[in-house]
């Protein structure tokens, strides 16, 4: 296994376009700090220690999260499940959201659609490597993160911010400005379904660039934080976990793929 190492560089290199549309990315092979760095972070929480460095593979990942569309085209393909659930906050099926996040599914669910899609669940790594787009502080945009970089609660209490400052509910994919790798809303707009289970800590699990797994794991990793969260909860390296089958209208999914 790798040590803890806060000290690593992390360069990685420039992604590029992974198919014609631009839609998904490439990003090459490196090596970043996985996890929180209390000599750059103030707000680590327990599960996101210690920092430690994890090497990648090639892969490609979504340049945006998946959409209701998107969803919608898998259902009528025979590819994707209902969703149960009708709340108000739920994106599939309401006219206007199309290009909203698809959310309120499960983590099955999440995974059937990205292996009708040809690809699968990113891996907690993966992610986080994503996220950070080759920095190494809070947020891909430095120290602190804005209402006009990212959608979510900025210090408001819920429903009851200043009108128009605040969202409250999810934003069509692709709306906020993407960070270095060319990815939009890592931070906030919906959490997203990862492909590990859920730990509490990276202590013995250095250098895990593949998914982990366990039999009968009952929670998984969920990341980035949604447009209801405080900005502790949207960082780069915050972790946190939901039931297999719990839905959540905060919570959606990006695609990943194994590099070519």
């Amino acid at each position: 296994d790798s040590q803890p190492d806060a000290e690593v560089p992390v360069d990685p290199p420039e992604p590029v376009c992974a198919n014609a549309d631009c839609s998904r990315i490439a990003v090459a092979a490196g090596a970043f700090t996985m996890g929180c760095n209390e000599a750059e972070d103030d707000q680590c929480d327990a599960d996101e220690k210690p920092a430690h460095v994890v090497t990648l593979p090639d892969y490609h990942i979504d340049r945006r999260e998946v959409t209701a569309a998107q969803y919608a085209a898998c259902l009528s393909a025979g590819g994707c499940t209902s969703l149960t659930v009708n709340w108000p906050e739920c994106n599939l099926g309401q006219a206007g959201r199309e290009e909203h996040p698809i959310n309120c599914l499960t983590r099955d669910q999440a995974a059937a659609y990205c292996a009708w899609a040809g690809g699968r669940l990113p891996t907690e790594a993966e992610w986080e490597y994503a996220a950070r787009a080759g920095t190494r502080t809070p947020f891909h945009t430095g120290e602190t993160l804005s209402d006009q970089q990212a959608n979510f609660n900025a210090g408001r209490i819920y429903n009851n911010g200043p009108k128009g400052s605040w969202p409250r509910r999810p934003m069509p994919a692709g709306y906020y400005p993407a960070n270095g790798f060319g990815l939009h809303e890592m931070h906030g707009n919906v959490a997203e379904w990862v492909a590990d289970c859920s730990v509490r800590s990276y202590l013995g699990r250095f250098g895990a660039a593949s998914v982990y797994d366990e039999q009968g794991c009952r929670s998984r990793a969920v990341r980035g934080g949604s447009w209801e969260k405080i900005p502790s909860y949207v960082r780069s390296a915050f972790r946190d976990a939901f039931p297999d089958t719990g839905r959540d209208d905060g919570i959606g999914f990006r695609v990943a793929r194994d590099g070519e």
